[in-house]
């Protein structure tokens, strides 16, 4: 019975981790039964970039369908804790495509003009300007509160302090307008990783096997592992 609660206890305080295993195949020729598959790290600047975009991807994937949830809630409304938890969870995932990072790669809005990508370049600066101003930092002027004094006392008479309080003001600082204007957006944008990502996986495959060709060793790739919470104020 100790041991039961135990284990509930534990599986109550713990945490759920994902880890995802993912393999493209490039090579057409049959694997035979008997063969192993081996997953070893590819080194360098490109692979580093590879999995870096698979992160961006995913970080804009969460984004979508946290505002596809709120907007299933009607319009943003500060007082509904689901609408305004999911519309701040998806700014900041948002925000992290474009930010530097230890990733080493960030989506760059000027290098997808330039490239004439779809970039709706008014949703994305206010969509930055709502993290970095509201939903990260309070900024602007989207919650406000102003300390008031109550004054008790008869018209033409004289007046009595009674009491203090306050006016409060906030929002989640979003129309419902707008936040699909930011779906359609960030769509556009988890297209373009996509494509981007198939065309950085068949140049990373030439080069694997020009490495591999060569006789370079490779490491076997890492095992997930769970976190260490006490490196949580550090770098990767």
């Amino acid at each position: 019975m100790a041991e039961e609660n135990a284990t509930q206890t534990t599986d109550r305080l713990g945490e759920s981790i994902q880890s995802q295993i993912s393999i493209t195949f490039m090579d057409n020729v049959r694997i035979e039964a008997g063969e192993y598959l081996v997953h070893v790290t590819i080194p360098g600047d490109n692979a580093a970039a590879y999995s870096a975009i698979q992160l961006l991807k995913s970080d804009l994937e969460f984004a979508n369908e946290c505002l596809v949830e709120a907007d299933k809630l009607g319009i943003p409304d500060e007082s509904n804790l689901n609408s305004k938890a999911l519309i701040f969870a998806g700014i900041v995932a948002y925000a992290r495509a474009f930010v530097t990072s230890v990733r080493g790669v960030r989506i760059l809005p000027s290098e997808l003009i330039e490239n004439g990508v779809a970039f709706d370049l008014t949703i994305h600066s206010y969509l930055m300007d709502l993290r970095n101003k509201h939903v990260a930092h309070s900024v602007n002027a989207f919650e406000e509160c102003n300390t008031t004094g109550v004054l008790v006392g008869f018209p033409e008479k004289p007046t009595r302090p009674n009491g203090i309080g306050f006016v409060m003001k906030s929002s989640v600082g979003i129309s419902r307008q707008q936040l699909i204007k930011a779906l359609g957006h960030i769509s556009t944008l988890v297209a373009h990783l996509e494509t981007e990502s198939k065309v950085r996986r068949i140049a990373l495959f030439d080069e694997f096997k020009a490495l591999h060709a060569a006789g370079n060793r490779m490491e076997l790739a890492p095992i997930p592992t769970l976190n260490d919470r006490a490196n949580v104020g550090n770098r990767r």
